[in-house]
């Protein structure tokens, strides 16, 4: 009887050196498609990031709008001071000063002593 070989022709250092090229080339596609998916992902978030920042800053403006045609207009705000009777004068534009301080007499204690 003769010994049979494999004659297949793959032996063992071929057969694994084959399997070690297929699984890098596994490996490499798998980083692609991983790498892929986190720069989607980034993507998703930047872009969730700037409808916000675009929501917030229409917000901004239109409170911007709404506190300069409602509650600083000059008649109304006249009017509401003039409800509440406040006493507001123009600020005068050459004063040095904007408060002015009604000067106190304080009397002054004198010392007693026996001479």
């Amino acid at each position: 009887m003769k010994n049979r070989r494999n004659s297949s022709g793959l032996s063992l250092p071929r057969l694994s050196a084959l399997l070690t090229i297929i699984v890098l080339l596994l490996l490499t596609a798998l980083s692609v498609v991983v790498n892929k998916n986190r720069i989607t992902a980034l993507a998703d978030q930047q872009r969730l990031v700037e409808q916000e920042t675009r929501l917030l800053k229409f917000e901004i403006t239109n409170l911007d709008n709404k506190i300069g045609t409602q509650l600083l207009d000059k008649k109304r705000v006249s009017g509401v001071l003039a409800d509440k009777a406040l006493q507001l004068q123009e600020i005068n534009k050459d004063a040095r000063s904007v408060i002015y301080l009604k000067s106190a007499s304080i009397p002054v204690a004198q010392n007693s002593s026996p001479q």
